[in-house]
């Protein structure tokens, strides 16, 4: 929503309506991400819980110099690394500045989105049966509750985990972390997780790996056990909602038309509204350590988003990242992958897997059929 510079001599960034020299969001980098990249060869630093420095891209920058660069990498294989400043010492970033300099800013963002928040609550209470908050345990809906719970009260609205059995160990953690967080506050706070019985990679070997075409795996198990859920306590019958979301149209080009309100976009009987949608990635990384949410630890090992392990819309960073952190988990989807393959014509399967070409599949014809007997599928 805003420009942003480098405040001068320090390790922050700004918000500024004037910018005459902007830079695009950075996110924050910690320690995590810099040991499991290497960087600790070149630089050393504190295992801090504060950030150390920030990226803008695959840039990594220290007092508003680009310092040292990451390049290509995939499932398999490591990025490069480039660098450009070697033998210095990276101090934690100061939070307290950092928060000083935006204050104003990150206040107007605030106040503007929890205005929004009331007043579709007060524009549809009588018109819809729930208000739902799409809580997947990603920072952009750590914003969204945050500022849910304070626009409203616990008894208004209704949060849902959907628990797709694909998620990182972590996002776990930060559903439970964040339950109890607010429960010190409201004693009728509660996030109530719904999931498809069968857990995904069971399904990954029946219907083969999903694909950017072939998205079966999103309404399988995300849209089915929300709606399975709502219906069962709203007399068997569909609910008319209205769903709070931390869609932002920044995040891709398809989403940049997108609207804040929206009716039946995706859904029938569900309105979508976005009280963040103008905001960018700092923004986001900025009210976080305005308003004290803890972070999901995933972000600190260099995800620029936290959904589901292996993913066909995940970049081939967050496939490296994933797998190196987490390959017994990774590997039960790549496996698929491999099942998938070895019932194929295709030739080079290690060009097929690291280049994420199983990512753009659109047909069935490889897949075992034998899984449907294995795993009872009727």
């Amino acid at each position: 929503m805003y420009k942003i510079e480098w405040v001068k001599n320090k390790n922050i960034p700004k918000l500024n309506d004037f910018a005459n020299e902007t830079i695009i969001p950075p996110r924050p980098v910690y320690y995590e991400e810099l040991d499991l990249l290497g960087f600790n060869e070149y630089w050393s630093y504190p295992k801090s819980v504060e950030p150390l420095l920030w990226a803008l891209g695959r840039d990594y920058y220290y007092n508003g110099e680009r310092i040292g660069k990451a390049i290509g990498g995939d499932i398999n294989n490591a990025p490069t690394l480039e660098i450009y400043s070697k033998n210095i010492e990276l101090l934690p970033i100061n939070l307290e500045e950092l928060i000083s300099e935006n204050k104003e800013k990150i206040e107007i963002l605030k106040n503007e989105s929890i205005d929004f928040i009331k007043k579709v609550h007060n524009d549809y209470k009588n018109k819809v049966d729930f208000f739902i908050v799409a809580f997947s345990g990603g920072k952009d809906s750590q914003v969204i509750l945050d500022l849910i719970t304070i626009a409203l009260e616990p008894e208004e609205y209704k949060v849902i985990f959907t628990d797709t059995t694909m998620e990182l160990p972590q996002t776990y953690g930060t559903v439970r972390q964040t339950e109890k967080h607010y429960q010190k506050t409201y004693n009728n706070f509660k996030i109530t997780m719904v999931r498809n019985p069968t857990d995904a990679d069971k399904l990954w070997n029946v219907f083969g790996p999903p694909s950017r075409i072939l998205r079966w795996c999103c309404s399988v198990y995300k849209t089915s056990p929300v709606h399975s859920y709502l219906k069962s306590i709203n007399n068997g019958k569909h609910p008319k909602t209205i769903l709070y979301d931390g869609v932002r149209r920044s995040e891709s080009h398809n989403r940049l038309n997108h609207l804040r309100v929206a009716d039946s976009v995706k859904h029938h009987n569900v309105i979508n509204t976005r009280p963040i949608i103008e905001w960018n990635d700092f923004e986001v990384y900025l009210y976080m350590f305005y308003s004290g949410v803890k972070i999901n630890n995933e972000y600190r090992i260099g995800l620029n988003r936290v959904g589901c392990n292996i993913c066909p819309f995940a970049s081939q960073w967050s496939d490296y990242i994933i797998n190196k952190q987490y390959p017994d988990i990774a590997n039960k989807f790549i496996s698929s992958i491999d099942d998938y393959m070895d019932n194929s014509d295709i030739e080079n399967k290690k060009e097929y897997l690291e280049l994420g070409h199983w990512k753009k599949r659109a047909g069935g014809n490889s897949i075992n059929n034998k899984n449907y007997i294995k795993y009872k599928i009727a």
